[in-house]
């Protein structure tokens, strides 16, 4: 069983998407010249879902995970497309890939997929994952490959559900205030609550509460890294805020934001 699911494919996908969380289910006739998938009968066995979910006027699904038996969730570093980025990927086992499920379950899945996984028993599941013999283990690591044993580092799960931000600005009107999704609520706390340093790995970084937050940070003395591309998303940048993160970034230097 196999369930695709995204948000955007392009600027007349968006246009002519049902805008309502039910999304859109994709025929198993339109996925070859829609979506560039493998022809029906090449796939026969195969239990293939493909939907999408776009809401105006920007509400892209930005989470990418994969979940495979769900025994194991892998995090990659970038979306599926043309573009020539540089790819990496985290896999996680352990309860935690439960988390992922349940948000899938929440927000991309069928009812019919949803009464499946509710009848599931999770204690089966866990024995599955923890009968894995280190042998198995090791043929399932890449080539380029860093097992990392990170039970006892403290960890949160974010869900990023989809919040349509009442307050939108137009990019000369002054900024609305950031929605309090679970996100946002973390990063700006862990800006307030730094102790010594921060690092900050962003394509896009033009959100004015994020960078009061940051200046707000600097001002007590806490250093901040912050690597970032001028190349990456310029034109999301200019169609959300007005502006590029090379250009905002200038800012800093700039004493117009009261600290």
């Amino acid at each position: 069983r196999v369930r695709i699911c995204f948000s955007s494919s392009g600027i007349l996908q968006k246009l002519l998407h049902p805008h309502n969380l039910a999304g859109k289910v994709y025929q198993p006739e339109t996925w070859q010249s829609s979506l560039h998938l493998p022809n029906p009968q090449e796939l026969e066995g195969l239990d293939l879902q493909v939907k999408s979910i776009f809401l105006l006027p920007f509400s892209v699904m930005h989470p990418k995970f994969i979940i495979v038996d769900r025994k194991v969730a892998v995090l990659p570093s970038c979306n599926v497309s043309w573009e020539d980025w540089f790819e990496g990927a985290v896999t996680l086992t352990g309860p935690v890939v439960s988390c992922f499920v349940d948000f899938w379950r929440e927000f991309w899945a069928q009812p019919e997929d949803r009464d499946e996984l509710l009848n599931r028993s999770a204690d089966s599941e866990l024995e599955d994952i923890i009968s894995m013999t280190p042998q198995q283990q090791q043929q399932a690591h890449l080539p380029i490959h860093a097992p990392l044993d990170l039970k006892d580092i403290p960890t949160i799960f974010l869900p990023s559900p989809h919040n349509r931000n009442p307050s939108f600005r137009l990019p000369w009107q002054t900024s609305a205030p950031p929605p309090p999704t679970p996100l946002n609520t973390f990063f700006l706390r862990s800006l307030a609550s730094a102790e010594t340093e921060i690092y900050i790995q962003t394509p896009n970084l033009t959100a004015p509460p994020v960078l009061t937050a940051i200046l707000r940070t600097l001002h007590r003395g806490i250093n901040i890294h912050i690597v970032t591309s001028e190349k990456l998303m310029i034109l999301e940048q200019l169609v959300t805020a007005g502006t590029t993160t090379s250009r905002y970034i200038k800012t800093f230097a700039l004493p117009k934001l009261q600290i």
